[in-house]
């Protein structure tokens, strides 16, 4: 892509200097993510966003399978965010085996096991590539930022792509009533740890 000088020539001068510098990223993925350094680009509306995606997923697909990459748009996001946090918050299973009519049951049980699935590769994946990024609800807020603390104290690295630009974004941290610093404590983490694009 970055060889394609007519394409170039089309971009912005913002998404040039972009693809420059993740470029340089990939250039030495395995030393930056020894470092858990990986990305917070903001004002990725949807053209933009999928243009990076489509970047960031070609370039890692080269070193597959020594390093493992798990990306979710935010649309998936929040759907894991719902079913972790509202719809089986507090559910337990019984112990027994479901009957074959308790349909519901049944589906509890997919459910969490594909939210767990969802899980495990979000926290244990070498780099998470989040796009889209646009909470609406609480909930969705509280998830994003469980997943990136624990990303963080792993010492794993996030691409985090949003249509936001960072005072859109924190006003949606604003969402969680009583959240004191949380947006700060978020924003801490990923400046600590990423390269920044706007």
């Amino acid at each position: 892509m970055l060889n394609d000088v007519h394409l170039m020539g089309k971009l912005p001068v913002q998404d040039r200097d972009l693809l420059s510098r993740l470029s340089q990223y990939f250039d030495n993925l395995e030393a930056r993510l020894r470092e858990a350094q990986g990305w917070f680009i903001f004002n990725a509306r949807r053209e933009r966003s999928a243009r990076i995606t489509r970047y960031i997923t070609a370039q890692l697909a080269g070193f597959r399978p020594l390093i493992s990459s798990y990306h979710l748009v935010w649309r998936d996001f929040a759907l894991q965010a719902y079913m972790s946090e509202v719809e089986m918050a507090g559910w337990s299973p019984t112990e027994e085996v479901p009957q074959p009519g308790n349909r519901v049951e049944q589906e509890h049980r997919i459910a969490t096991q594909v939210s767990r699935g969802t899980s495990f590769h979000m926290l244990s994946s070498d780099l998470l590539i989040l796009s889209g990024l646009a909470p609406s609800q609480a909930y969705e807020v509280l998830y994003l930022d469980k997943i990136v603390a624990t990303r963080h104290g792993r010492h794993l690295a996030s691409i985090l792509i949003t249509p936001l630009m960072p005072h859109e974004l924190a006003d949606r941290f604003h969402l969680v009533k009583g959240a004191g610093d949380l947006w700060q404590r978020f924003l801490d983490r990923m400046y600590q740890t990423s390269l920044i694009a706007l």
